[in-house]
């Protein structure tokens, strides 16, 4: 169901770029919105993103027979052109089911969610719930992260393991840096007073640093 989203996604943006690519002056919305697809559908880091980027940033440099070539290379008919062949690509890799990383999209998409309801509603003034939200996220994501690295997240009896035993185990596999172990631990305290209603222990602008770190460390560290 989740490919099948993404297909008719790809589907909808060649369709209007087949629309629109006989109008120049309309083929810059065209590419951006084809550039917003191939970011938003492609996994982090992947060939199509690489594609993209070269398109639309690198093919000056590559250009081999001088300006006019590299005119031509940057031209909105070219750029469209390269890519809706990315994104036609991109299409046939899902159909096949090859996208398997398509989950991380998921997970991201679905936290980015929470975090974001999380901001609306600590602007309102509701700092205590939000804390708590955060560091929910913040939980599900270290579990999902173990999984997709291979470790545990449940004893010998399958009890889960706590938050703070598997951010060290991330640590200690070299998933992430020292300074995110002790950032981690750190915005877990922060939910743990929220949670147990030491509301007095910190601050709105603390909880929306939380917020904003959290959301940085999920685009750093996709599970």
């Amino acid at each position: 169901m989740l490919a099948n989203t993404a297909i008719a996604q790809i589907d909808a943006v060649l369709t209007y770029y087949k629309q629109k690519q006989s109008q120049e002056a309309e083929l810059r919305e065209v590419i951006t919105r084809m550039k917003a697809a191939i970011d938003r559908l492609s996994p982090r880091e992947s060939e199509y993103r690489r594609q993209a980027d070269d398109v639309l940033k690198g093919s000056t440099d590559k250009a081999p027979f001088g300006t006019g070539t590299a005119s031509r290379l940057n031209s909105p008919q070219h750029q469209s052109r390269e890519l809706a062949g990315i994104l036609t690509a991109m299409r046939a890799d899902y159909e096949a089911g090859f996208m398997q990383t398509f989950s991380e999209l998921i997970h991201a998409d679905l936290f980015s969610g929470f975090l974001d309801m999380a901001v609306h509603l600590l602007e309102e003034g509701y700092k205590d719930p939000e804390a708590v939200l955060a560091g929910s996220v913040l939980e599900e994501h270290l579990r999902k992260l173990a999984e997709k690295k291979g470790l545990s997240v449940a004893d010998a009896s399958g009890k889960p393991l706590k938050a703070d035993r598997i951010n060290a185990d991330l640590k200690a596999r070299n998933i992430y840096s020292t300074l995110d172990q002790k950032q981690v631990t750190a915005w877990q305290e922060l939910r743990n007073q929220a949670a147990h209603g030491h509301y007095s222990a910190y601050t709105k602008p603390e909880v929306g640093l939380m917020i904003s770190g959290v959301q940085n460390f999920i685009a750093r560290n996709p599970a």
